[in-house]
């Protein structure tokens, strides 16, 4: 809606989505030239939006806090006439979650770069029609991992698990082959995941911010 409506709408939700925030989305979308307003408490939905004048091409946002911002100005990008340059303030702590969207984008034929601190998205008139399987979410099989670690012998399967995943968690498979769980990737986007016979390490230390390489 910010960066093409014709009439001037309210974006809401439920009482748990007006919880959520956005300011730093918001304030990159004005950037833009983007009109935005808030309707009750600064930074959180709902939010009043106008048709804009004029849409710019460069966007500066903070990187440190949640890739989620810079996923949505990505996919804004494209639809843009002159495409979207986005710069990053400060260290990227997320940047599995943008090489899934940029992923994404080059899979409906959308160009993109992603070096240093500078995103490109270029613009595109027209988008490959595209059938996508969505993986599932590697963070929520972690808890799933943990029941089998602490049990004595049970074995789970979960749906729509690709090896090689983008998703940064999708770590948690080699990390719990330190603590007596097994990984089998199975043919149907399935994984099965089950106690193995390698004695769990008693202590690990472990840094989980995935930087860019």
């Amino acid at each position: 809606f910010a960066v093409n409506t014709k009439h001037k709408v309210v974006l809401t939700g439920s009482e748990r989505m007006q919880q959520r925030p956005l300011k730093l989305l918001v304030e990159a979308l004005q950037q833009l030239g983007a009109k935005i307003k808030y309707v009750g408490k600064e930074g959180y939905p709902p939010l009043e939006i106008s048709p804009a004048e004029a849409i710019g091409s460069t966007v500066r946002i903070d990187a440190t806090v949640s890739s989620q911002y810079i996923s949505a100005l990505m996919l804004v990008g494209a639809i843009l006439k002159e495409g979207l340059i986005i710069q990053l303030k400060g260290e990227i702590t997320s940047i599995p979650y943008i090489l899934m969207t940029q992923d994404l984008l080059k899979s409906v034929g959308i160009n993109t770069t992603f070096e240093r601190n500078e995103i490109l998205v270029e613009p595109a008139k027209i988008l490959d029609r595209k059938t996508i399987i969505v993986e599932s979410d590697w963070s929520s099989a972690s808890y799933f991992y943990s029941a089998v670690a602490l049990s004595e012998n049970m074995e789970i399967t979960l749906t729509s698990y690709k090896n090689e995943s983008l998703q940064g968690d999708s770590e948690v498979a080699k990390l719990f082959e330190k603590l007596g769980v097994r990984t089998k990737y199975n043919e149907d986007l399935s994984i099965t995941i089950s106690k193995s016979d390698t004695k769990p390490v008693a202590n690990l230390s472990l840094n989980l911010i995935k930087t860019q390489t």
